[in-house]
């Protein structure tokens, strides 16, 4: 195990937890996928396309479904969602 040299001037407390797990990575949580909104033909799209994009080992089409959900509810459904 090699132990992390201090800069100068450097305070352990300056330190971010995420430097302190192991390799120095950062372990969060991921953000909920978003829900479709019943009777709605474009939720419905966007989560078809993304169950399909999962389906075939495709995350990056899964986060690009999702990015294209949330801004479709952003801009149709604000003040719908609970």
């Amino acid at each position: 195990m090699t132990r992390r040299r201090w800069r100068h001037g450097e305070r352990r407390e300056n330190v971010r937890s995420c430097d302190r797990t192991p390799g120095g990575t950062c372990l969060s949580e991921l953000p909920r996928e978003p829900s479709p909104v019943p009777c709605c033909p474009a939720c419905l799209s966007h989560s078809v396309a993304r169950e399909n994009a999962r389906s075939g080992g495709d995350y990056s089409a899964v986060s690009d479904a999702n990015v294209r959900m949330r801004q479709h509810q952003s801009d149709e459904h604000a003040g719908n969602q609970p």
